[in-house]
């Protein structure tokens, strides 16, 4: 929740992302009631596909969705967050 309040919902964030990454926001709160019947079938799949062991954790993919990052949950604000995730761009092809 602090990272989709302080990163994820500011319009700078957005912005400073468009260019170079799609976002996707999948949640997992603990009142599943609140999910819908497809997000209660598709989260946890997702968790175990790409064995996230903890929560916030924000994954780098790549078009053919192989994980090129795993991260979480970094003080600094929206453009910090950005920069932050732009460098895993560069360490694709390592």
């Amino acid at each position: 929740m602090k990272l989709e309040r302080e990163v994820f919902s500011a319009p700078a964030f957005a912005e400073a992302v468009k260019k170079d990454f799609i976002l996707v926001f999948i949640d997992t709160p603990r009142n599943k009631k609140v999910l819908s019947a497809y997000a209660k079938t598709a989260n946890p799949k997702l968790v175990a596909k790409y064995g996230i062991r903890g929560f916030p954790t924000a994954l780098i993919l790549d078009g053919d969705g192989k994980k090129i990052g795993e991260t979480g949950y970094r003080e600094g604000g929206p453009a910090a967050y950005a920069e932050h995730l732009k460098s895993f761009l560069s360490r694709k092809g390592n």
